[in-house]
């Protein structure tokens, strides 16, 4: 079974039916009303939570292009500092990460000539080549010249539906280490 990320990346290469079909397929599993998402979490906020395994779903879900502490890697915006957030901040930034973006973690898309999707933040520019940080600080050279198309998206490299994988108490977990990981060991 393929999450999101994987499905949303297939559904831009598919063409005709495979297309319509993948797209209700992404359907069923992201929520586009992203208010409603957040909504619906926000008895996560008042349930007992455990750092330790937040630590875990941080580790799973969000270390590919986050860092906190020694966990992770710095590719989205910095959430180490995150004692001035309130909890309920937190729950929106992590189910709405379209409501408000940073212009540097706009989502680029680029369409290569042998018809590979690439997505990723600019991390360079010039007049020959672009550079693509994806996940897990993966780094795609891409010679314009090589490039069907090259595309901002105006949407955040972070994907919506992480609701689909992360659960009320997952959730409630994740944000008790977002807020409290300078407190307590991080488990490498």
């Amino acid at each position: 079974q393929i999450g999101a990320i994987e499905l949303k990346k297939l559904v831009t290469r598919a063409k005709d039916e495979v297309k319509r079909q993948l797209d209700a397929a992404l359907e069923s599993i992201v929520n586009s009303n992203r208010a409603k998402v957040v909504a619906d979490y926000q008895p996560c906020l008042s349930m007992t939570a455990d750092p330790l395994r937040g630590q875990q779903v941080f580790v799973k879900h969000c270390a590919s292009c986050h860092k906190v502490g020694s966990v992770g890697v710095q590719v989205g915006p910095d959430i180490s500092d995150s004692r001035t957030q309130q909890p309920s901040q937190l729950l929106t930034n992590i189910l709405d990460p379209n409501r408000a973006i940073d212009n540097n973690y706009f989502r680029f898309v680029a369409l290569t000539e042998d018809d590979q999707v690439i997505e990723g933040i600019m991390a360079e520019e010039t007049s020959d080549a672009v550079i693509l940080r994806g996940q897990n600080n993966s780094r795609h050279v891409l010679n314009r010249a090589s490039l069907q198309e090259l595309k901002a998206t105006g949407i955040s490299l972070m994907p919506e539906g992480v609701e689909a994988q992360v659960n009320l108490q997952d959730m409630a977990d994740l944000i008790a280490f977002i807020k409290g990981w300078r407190y307590m060991t991080v488990q490498n």
